[in-house]
């Protein structure tokens, strides 16, 4: 498993900030995005292209704070998980996201303008802190949901999903653990 930040996982260049980059408008003036990141991100890391991960990553953190623009496609030929931890971080993925499982926790920030398509299990377990905001259309098998997690498509406002519940075993893991029973094959749904 890859293990490490979003600049240590993918070759990003630092740019200028452009207005293409505008949080506000890239999540529908979510009133929340200026309490957490103020005014215009102080950073922004660019990759342009394409970005295919072999096998399974896992993201903690981002190294730098600031913005992370993938001007293409994210896919991921295994499970990504996306643990962030701090504040003012976010992944921007100008294309689609394609994940077999895609698990995000904590403060995590993901747009996606394109499609989001999980083949397997989407685990959300962000804070109010964390964001994962849908241009596109979202595909799934199972989804499991904090209390406080949502999704917040562009096309159709917050997203309300059925969820599936995990096992009475599972619920009290820690983020990891649920990451690596999945890894490992178990069935951690009810």
């Amino acid at each position: 498993m890859k293990y490490g930040t979003w600049g240590e996982i993918i070759s990003f260049k630092k740019i200028e900030y452009s207005e293409k980059f505008d949080l506000m408008e890239l999540t529908d003036g979510d009133s929340a995005n200026e309490d957490i990141f103020g005014d215009d991100p102080e950073s922004v890391f660019y990759h342009k292209g394409d970005v295919v991960l072999e096998g399974n990553t896992f993201v903690k953190g981002s190294g730098s704070y600031g913005m992370y623009v993938i001007d293409g496609n994210l896919t991921v030929n295994g499970s990504l998980a996306v643990r962030v931890s701090e504040l003012y971080n976010v992944l921007y993925v100008t294309g689609n996201l394609t994940v077999r499982n895609l698990f995000v926790t904590s403060d995590a920030y993901l747009i996606v303008k394109g499609q989001c398509k999980v083949g397997n299990l989407l685990y959300n377990d962000l804070s109010e802190g964390g964001g994962f905001f849908l241009h596109g259309k979202l595909e799934y098998s199972s989804l499991v949901t904090g209390s406080r997690a949502s999704f917040y498509s562009l096309e159709k406002g917050y997203v309300n999903t059925s969820t599936h519940l995990l096992k009475r075993e599972y619920e009290d893991m820690a983020f990891e653990e649920v990451v690596r029973a999945v890894l490992n094959g178990e069935d951690i749904l009810k």
